[in-house]
């Protein structure tokens, strides 16, 4: 399936984060990878180095490779996301997990949480951390080896 395809039937047909995240995973990275490999992208980075830029402002949707042009121009990254980040993003950043009061983005739950919903973002989050982290990473690997 196309990007494309997979954005409109998260939308259209929503299902739980967790029925899509293979889907998910496997259209980001390849995005990445064309967005890597684009004749423009790499002209832009062959002819702009290090010191080129003082900061990058980076709109976060699943584009976890554009970090990296915070190394490539040597300057910080202020990274905006509209919603509480995955762990994956707050790993990244070095940001604290806040699951123990902020429900996971992949449980579709709303604070303020009861103890059943402490529960079930918990399971959320421990599948967010033990699965899909990993199935992301796996994914990277294979673009940026």
């Amino acid at each position: 399936n196309s990007h494309k395809t997979i954005l409109q039937t998260m939308v259209n047909k929503p299902k739980p984060f967790y029925l899509n995240i293979f889907n998910f995973v496997h259209s980001f990275a390849n995005t990445a990878n064309r967005t890597l490999n684009h004749p423009k992208m790499k002209d832009f980075l062959r002819t702009h180095g290090a010191g080129a830029f003082d900061l990058v402002l980076l709109g976060y949707a699943a584009n976890d490779f554009a970090m990296g042009l915070g190394a490539h121009f040597g300057c910080p990254i202020v990274l905006s996301f509209m919603v509480q980040p995955l762990y994956s993003t707050n790993r990244l950043v070095g940001n604290p997990s806040e699951n123990a009061y902020a429900p996971s983005l992949l449980s579709g739950l709303k604070a303020p949480l009861a103890f059943w919903g402490r529960v079930l973002s918990f399971l959320a989050t421990f599948f967010e951390q033990c699965i899909a982290s990993p199935i992301t990473e796996i994914n990277a690997f294979k673009i940026y080896k």
